[in-house]
């Protein structure tokens, strides 16, 4: 268990991990939350609250703080991990540890968790929400129009998008459609621009990484708990959970599986994360103690 927080002035380096919630480190264990496609931590704001007195902690895309994203290269699902991991045993070096992750943050903390294993660390749980496999992947968004309908029709209606001609006027679209406050100017800044192109360029990558990564079996099993969203699109696998109970099955481990009200978007936000939030602390209260 630490013993402490994070004292990130201490840890200039890691410059991947953020604070969400402080909680008392004295009394439980730290979550480490990973991004979903995009770097951003941003979806966890919410959820993070509702873990109380567990301090959580986030990992973002570096340079993703500071808007620092003119030169993005393509990293691979093991090179996150490795990264991350990098940053994770500077900060607590002995674990045990609990991962968590939405969507392509569960298949960075699954490997992250494969690969604390092979380094004899201990994994207690690793928590994923509404995560596909490279199996459930069958069409990889590759131009900026595809992105945005793949991240946002979910929840907006995009139709008008379609007639918009270059990328920089979609991208003021969708700026007025999901910042409020960008809605009520007649211009949208440069910088907010700049940052989302930034932005889903890392949402391409982050796609391709997750079709070309195959589930590996860990050299020692380690308990998922997996969270569903029960409203599916027609582009969405209806059973993205099945590979990975199939790998619980191979690896002779435990797969906890909840289904939930809401969409693959949705669940991450008031009140289905209350829900994931309040389950993961008695499983790591009772993981923890007992």
């Amino acid at each position: 268990m630490n013993i402490k927080p994070i004292d990130f002035k201490e840890n200039e380096s890691c410059s991947s991990l953020i604070t969400l919630n402080h909680g008392n480190p004295n009394i439980f264990p730290s979550i480490y939350m990973i991004h979903p496609v995009g770097g951003s931590c941003g979806i966890y704001f919410n959820m993070a609250k509702y873990f109380g007195n567990m301090p959580v902690y986030g990992f973002e895309f570096p340079r993703l703080q500071n808007h620092e994203l003119n030169s993005i290269k393509y990293n691979t699902v093991q090179e996150y991990a490795q990264n991350y991991l990098t940053d994770l045993l500077k900060v607590n070096p002995h674990g045990p540890y609990y991962l968590f992750g939405s969507s392509f943050g569960g298949i960075i903390a699954y490997e992250m968790a494969c690969e604390l294993m092979k380094r004899k660390k201990y994994i207690k749980l690793v928590t994923i929400v509404d995560t596909p496999s490279n199996l459930d992947m069958p069409i990889i968004p590759t131009t900026l129009l595809e992105c945005l309908h793949h991240i946002y029709s979910l929840n907006h209606d995009l139709t008008e998008l379609n007639e918009i001609g270059n990328d920089e006027e979609k991208l003021k679209y969708i700026a007025q459609k999901i910042m409020p406050s960008a809605h009520q100017k007649n211009h949208i800044e440069t910088s907010t621009l700049k940052y989302l192109k930034g932005y889903f360029n890392i949402v391409k990558f982050d796609m391709k990484a997750i079709k070309e990564y195959q589930l590996p079996i860990s050299s020692k099993p380690f308990p998922i708990m997996y969270f569903k969203a029960k409203i599916r699109r027609e582009c969405d696998s209806k059973y993205l959970e099945k590979a990975w109970r199939e790998l619980q099955e191979m690896n002779k481990e435990d797969f906890e599986y909840i289904e939930l009200d809401g969409n693959h978007m949705s669940v991450n936000f008031f009140p289905t994360c209350e829900i994931i939030a309040n389950t993961n602390v008695k499983k790591i209260f009772y993981k923890a103690y007992f």
